[in-house]
């Protein structure tokens, strides 16, 4: 297989009740699968060439033949893998085959299928949902979510068209066959599941997979520029958008807590500026960053993708939550004793285009000792992250330990 190589401070709080993002800003393309036409007219043509009269001998040997071939590569890409301080790096993602695990595209929906692989398997967050109780028929989209979830599990092939429907029903947006934004889809996704689980379970922060799993505080203090009068609000989150500067994840979450001056109305001395500065009250169980890699452009009145290189470590050691405020979530604040909290990277779902007019999502999902590529109904294995990451990463997944 080819890669495709070329060259997105903090999100807006977000209500316990409902995340709700009208701006779409996204890939307008979708992408094409190979017709299976084409792929039966291969296979006709390869069974042709066998001679009806070959013997049975003949036929065994060639059978062993093409399985020895077919395992080969594998072997041998275990074997390097395994070696002891092995300089051996896959670039290319092989072998290519047609998986079970993989989501078919019914039509521009490769956003769905990347940003679905890259959550539904999070281990923390699919047991979450699995134990979910008495969630009535009405919940079609907390059913289609679960039914996609499992055939991930089960390694069936899966079609999309089920839970695309259930969340169109509540976000019309998602009507019709448009390339949709990956961010945008996420959010979606997850504020509604959000929202039914609390019609029905109650508004019991603590046990509501989706609040479990990705909600978390940031304290902002503003201090009054003329009087230096101080004063702090705490705001909820379940994501992080950070703008795309050369640099790696973590030092743009850290540019996200720089102070910086913003417009604001002094209740004190009637100040109309204030230097701002933002910290973390509390850590998520699942840290989703989104990389903006649509900015506006005013001489263009349209949006440009950025191409900077971010790196994505795969170890992300977090400073302790802010002294200055008490936490008022339900998360489990972190021991003194156990150090700052640490993140690995599970997953990350990149985009592969030049404009929002044109392009394709894909996802990288962590596995021990390898990842696996999913684009649509295709998987491939590799044994590191491509450096293609850096430039078309876009959500970034992060486990905490």
């Amino acid at each position: 297989e080819t890669e495709v190589s070329v060259p997105s401070p903090a999100s807006a709080a977000v209500s316990p009740m409902a995340v709700r993002r009208k701006s779409r800003v996204g890939p307008r393309m979708g992408s094409s699968l190979p017709s299976p036409k084409v792929e039966a007219k291969q296979a006709s043509s390869i069974g042709s060439m066998l001679r009806p009269q070959a013997t049975t001998g003949i036929m065994e040997t060639l059978v062993a033949s093409q399985i020895a071939v077919t395992q080969a590569p594998r072997r041998r890409l275990q074997r390097q893998a395994s070696a002891p301080n092995s300089a051996y790096k896959m670039s290319r993602a092989t072998p290519v085959y047609r998986a079970p695990e993989g989501i078919r595209n019914v039509g521009n929906t490769c956003y769905l299928a990347a940003v679905t692989q890259a959550v539904f398997r999070l281990k923390f967050f699919a047991e979450a949902m699995r134990g979910v109780q008495g969630m009535g028929e009405e919940c079609e989209l907390f059913h289609a979510s679960l039914d996609l979830l499992n055939k991930i599990r089960d390694k069936e092939t899966a079609s999309p068209e089920r839970i695309k429907r259930a969340l169109a029903a509540v976000a019309p947006q998602f009507v019709g066959s448009h390339q949709q934004d990956a961010h945008e889809y996420f959010l979606e996704l997850i504020g509604h599941l959000h929202t039914q689980f609390i019609e029905v379970l109650g508004d019991t922060e603590a046990e509501l997979p989706t609040a479990r799993a990705f909600d978390f505080h940031l304290g902002r203090d503003m201090m009054c520029a003329k009087c230096r009068h101080t004063r702090g609000v705490e705001e909820l989150f379940r994501d992080l958008s950070v703008d795309v500067v050369t640099g790696d994840v973590p030092q743009l979450v850290q540019r996200m807590e720089e102070p910086e001056e913003i417009s604001i109305r002094c209740e004190q001395c009637e100040g109309e500026t204030a230097i701002s500065r933002r910290s973390f009250l509390s850590y998520p169980s699942i840290l989703c960053v989104h990389l903006k890699r649509f900015v506006y452009s005013p001489a263009r009145r349209d949006y440009e993708k950025t191409h900077a290189e971010v790196q994505v470590p795969l170890k992300w050691d977090f400073g302790e939550p802010s002294p200055k405020r008490p936490r008022t979530d339900n998360h489990s604040p972190t021991k003194e004793a156990d150090g700052p909290p640490t993140f690995h990277l599970c997953s990350v779902v990149c985009h592969i285009g030049e404009s929002m007019a044109s392009g394709h999502y894909v996802a990288y999902v962590k596995e021990p000792g390898l990842w696996r590529k999913y684009d649509d109904t295709q998987v491939s294995t590799v044994l590191e992250l491509p450096a293609h990451v850096a430039r078309q990463g876009y959500l970034v997944f992060y486990a905490r330990q």
